[in-house]
């Protein structure tokens, strides 16, 4: 009892926080209540009942989600601008007008690696979520990219009603389960061990990866490469399994199976644990 009265007491706490929010520091303030009160269940969550550990979850994720539609409203994101898209062509097209006279070299496009999606270099809007272990841990809301990195013997989960990042880049996951409700752009993986991904996306690449579940929601082909056991089923939200293609081996590969096994992917989608660490490859 002693935990809940604490839990009850901080979780009202920081309700009424976010109710008065009115800006974007107080909005963040909030939010680093939360990942307090998140950091606390995390420290306890070996000591508590089953049905406790998913009551503790289910009432977390509903927090981030209140937190996340107040932030919404109190410090809404910059509506996109046609007039802003057209001064930065000018821009980019004064600057390259003044590179193209610097020299007469002629420059033919560059060819894009999958290694190159896999590491992009331009990191300037993303939001990192780095050095995760033996955690549940929500995930912000993030209009921007998002890179995942280190992560081990951990559940990463966003709320269902979060802001859908333009893209995913996780890399060196160990042990772990994924659910980032959707990516708006593309999804790619790298290092993936023993692992269950559950995505909606647009582009899919996993490289270098192996004993991965793959619950994926996608409407173009998915691609791997230097990859093996890796098992993909349906995706709660999708029709069908995805269509796949190994890089390794385009004809008859070896590397991946198709599974109709979608009971545990269910249960996860609907309530995350630590315990469903059990369902690993």
């Amino acid at each position: 009892m002693e935990f809940w009265d604490m839990f009850k007491t901080r979780k009202a706490d920081i309700l009424r926080l976010v109710d008065a929010a009115q800006s974007g520091c107080e909005i963040r303030q909030a939010r680093v209540e939360v990942y307090s009160l998140q950091k606390t269940f995390n420290d306890a969550v070996d000591l508590l009942p089953s049905f406790d550990q998913k009551s503790y979850s289910t009432q977390l994720v509903q927090i981030a989600s209140i937190l996340n539609e107040k932030e919404a409203a109190v410090a809404p994101k910059p509506k996109f601008s046609f007039k802003d898209k057209a001064r930065a062509r000018q821009a980019a097209s004064v600057t390259t007008a003044s590179a193209g006279s610097a020299g007469n070299a002629s420059i033919g496009p560059a060819k894009t690696t999958l290694d190159q999606h896999l590491h992009p270099h331009n990191h300037e809007s993303a939001l990192a979520a780095t050095d995760i272990h033996h955690t549940l841990h929500i995930i912000n809301a993030h209009q921007g990219g998002l890179t995942v990195d280190r992560v081990s013997d951990s559940v990463l989960v966003a709320p269902a009603d979060t802001h859908s990042p333009s893209s995913c880049h996780i890399h060196n996951v160990e042990r772990s389960i994924i659910n980032l409700i959707r990516v708006d752009g593309s999804l790619f993986l790298n290092n993936i061990n023993h692992a269950i991904i559950i995505a909606e996306c647009h582009q899919f690449r996993i490289h270098k990866s192996h004993n991965v579940t793959i619950a994926l929601s996608i409407s173009s082909t998915a691609i791997m490469e230097s990859c093996t056991n890796i098992t993909f089923v349906k995706h709660p939200k999708a029709t069908n399994i995805p269509v796949v293609s190994d890089f390794d081996d385009p004809v008859s590969s070896s590397n991946f199976t198709y599974s109709e096994n979608t009971g545990r992917v269910e249960d996860i989608v609907k309530q995350p644990t630590l315990a469903q660490l059990a369902y690993l490859p």
